[in-house]
């Protein structure tokens, strides 16, 4: 457990979990300071973190051999983004969810398989990216595979899942030349998917519950653009009502 003092924090050879909670009391804080430390050692181990009404930032602490991070913040305040991560340097890091309370944007440098819920827009990329998920969101969705030299032309990216986006969440696009899967699920409002892939010629679109409203009305607006390099195109319609939303794909 962290404090509000400088912490230096090691883990042990087993699967440790480290937490960093707000503070008691009147005006509550994050413990996690710029002058931490946390080194989770062997193992598979786990950091939580919790920024409150504060800005989702690791900038200035040390973290190293973490393979799970899990942020939350409630974050409303004048500023552009409520959670700003770049976790690219993590030695060991493999898995980062973000749980936005706010109503500011997020944004995700790094890790493996990434999810965001909540917040405003979502903005995710890396060089290492396997899976993105993004849950809830109320603005504009961009995942980017990445390479050293070129954003969006990475080749480790296989999957993304957008679920349940809010109507602030029109359009979401997807970028990386490995991207084989791409699940809807549980959207009622209208959003647009754009896949950009250069290199892939095959494709699997997972339609769960989308393109309908609880009333069962037909949403308009609800599609995939799979992109000139889709040759064959497989889509699994799942949901009382999804059997009947192929032509949401393009």
């Amino acid at each position: 457990m962290l404090t509000t003092g400088v912490d230096t924090i090691v883990g042990t050879a087993g699967n440790d979990t480290i937490n960093s909670s707000m503070t008691d009391g009147g005006t509550p804080s994050p413990t996690l300071g710029g002058l931490d430390s946390v080194d989770g050692g062997a193992g598979t181990d786990t950091l939580n973190v919790d920024f409150g009404s504060t800005v989702a930032s690791l900038s200035t602490a040390t973290i190293k051999n973490i393979e799970v991070l899990n942020v939350a913040t409630s974050n409303t305040a004048a500023v552009a983004n409520g959670v700003d991560l770049d976790v690219s340097n993590i030695v060991g890091l493999k898995t980062v969810a973000v749980v936005n309370g706010g109503t500011k944007a997020s944004i995700v440098k790094g890790a493996e398989v990434v999810s965001v819920t909540g917040g405003t827009a979502a903005t995710v990329s890396g060089k290492a990216l396997t899976s993105v998920t993004v849950i809830k969101a109320g603005g504009a969705v961009d995942v980017s595979n990445d390479t050293a030299a070129v954003a969006g032309e990475g080749t480790t990216l296989t999957a993304v899942t957008l679920q349940n986006l809010a109507v602030g969440a029109a359009t979401a696009a997807l970028k990386g030349n490995a991207i084989t899967e791409v699940t809807l699920k549980s959207q009622a409002v209208a959003m647009a998917a754009t896949i950009t892939n250069t290199a892939s010629t095959a494709l699997k679109v997972n339609v769960d519950g989308a393109g309908y409203d609880a009333a069962g009305a037909v949403v308009g607006g609800v599609s995939v653009a799979a992109g000139a390099k889709a040759e064959a195109i497989t889509v699994n319609a799942t949901g009382a009502k999804s059997v009947n939303q192929r032509p949401i794909l393009s």
